[in-house]
């Protein structure tokens, strides 16, 4: 054999396929079915996912842009994404690795949580689950 038949063959990239309702459907179920996500990363995800396809097709940012938005506006509706419930979740795994309730709050602001989702979920874990900083320090300690 020779050294060219040993090489595997490099396959030239597909060019990326327009983006279409049906795609970004597509695309968004298969991210949230890996990972869970707010509202604002999914949309980014979906935008940076289908950036090229939209400059190769020449499609208008601001159409998909609605078309995205629609689509995350279906996912609420239909129960797929709740941010309430995300916000609220996030912040009782941060309170169990003993962090802040500085670092919590500002964890959730860098997610793209509205500050209402924010709020609540700190009213939550400060009143109903008796969460402090003291008692963060404490399990804090206690992993080192």
């Amino acid at each position: 054999m020779t050294e060219e038949d040993e090489k595997p063959k490099k396959r030239k990239p597909r060019p990326p396929k327009p983006v279409t309702p049906e795609r970004v459907r597509e695309q968004a179920l298969r991210y949230l079915d890996r990972f869970a996500a707010t509202t604002d990363k999914l949309k980014r995800h979906l935008m940076s996912k289908n950036h090229r396809a939209m400059i190769l097709h020449e499609q208008d940012e601001e159409d998909v842009l609605q078309m995205v938005e629609q689509l995350i506006e279906k996912l609420v509706k239909q129960g797929l994404m709740d941010d309430q419930q995300y916000a609220e979740a996030k912040a009782r795994s941060l309170s169990r690795q003993g962090k802040s309730t500085r670092h919590i709050r500002q964890k959730l602001f860098s997610l793209g949580l509205e500050d209402a989702h924010t709020a609540h979920a700190m009213e939550e874990l400060t009143e109903v689950e008796g969460y402090t900083d003291l008692i963060g320090a404490a399990k804090y300690v206690r992993k080192r």
